[in-house]
């Protein structure tokens, strides 16, 4: 499953719990993403490997959903999310953390394929999960649920003026939700500009996994 469906349904989470600090928003909402920070070892894969494609992915999909992916990892982030969290929140942001982290990890096993399996109880034992209907991670289906997200993200922009874009800016997401209600000049240029990098901002996701994985 791609990035922005796990950051979608992650701050789904925390939307349906009506969470009315976007500060504890926000945390659940990246807490539906972060297993995937391990998206970094990928760079510096490149990097050691003397800029080899193949290296470099081979590399990233040893440590890709393993030390991220699993029920310790899951627990960390709940433990944090706490600390974090507005006092009188802080029992259910960190619950709705934990099932966020988890949620994330049951979507990979779903859809990352039956190649790329998941490793839930990573370090105390190397089994991966996965299910036989799995389908890859290039699949159709998961950029369907990118663009899913993205729609998700305009329509709570337009309906409520806040959208999980407020999980990486207040200020962007206020902006994107003035040109989703038209109370902006130009607003028709804006919405140009705005759906066109979400296009891109997808493609650019998604086409190299396709190109590798297909």
């Amino acid at each position: 499953m791609q990035g922005p469906a796990h950051l979608a349904i992650g701050w789904l989470i925390g939307e349906s719990a009506s969470l009315d600090a976007r500060r504890d928003r926000r945390i659940v909402g990246l807490s539906g993403l972060i297993p995937d920070i391990d998206v970094l070892a990928y760079p510096f894969a490149y990097v050691w490997f003397g800029a080899d494609l193949d290296k470099a992915f081979a590399f990233f999909a040893l440590v890709h959903h393993r030390y991220t992916h699993s029920v310790i990892f899951a627990l960390l982030m709940a433990a944090l999310a706490y600390r974090l969290a507005t006092p009188a929140h802080r029992n259910l942001v960190a619950a709705l953390t934990l099932l966020a982290v988890v949620t994330h990890i049951g979507g990979d096993i779903i859809a990352s394929g039956t190649a790329w399996p998941v490793y839930p109880w990573w370090p105390f034992a190397d089994v991966g999960w996965t299910v036989e209907w799995s389908w890859p991670a290039s699949d159709w289906r998961n950029i369907a649920l990118s663009f899913a997200a993205l729609a998700i993200t305009l329509i709570y922009s337009r309906l409520k003026g806040y959208s999980p874009l407020e999980c990486f800016s207040f200020r962007a997401d206020a902006w994107m939700a003035a040109v989703m209600r038209g109370e902006m000049q130009s607003t028709r240029r804006f919405r140009i500009v705005l759906y066109t990098a979400l296009i891109v901002v997808t493609a650019v996701t998604v086409i190299p996994l396709w190109l590798y994985m297909r």
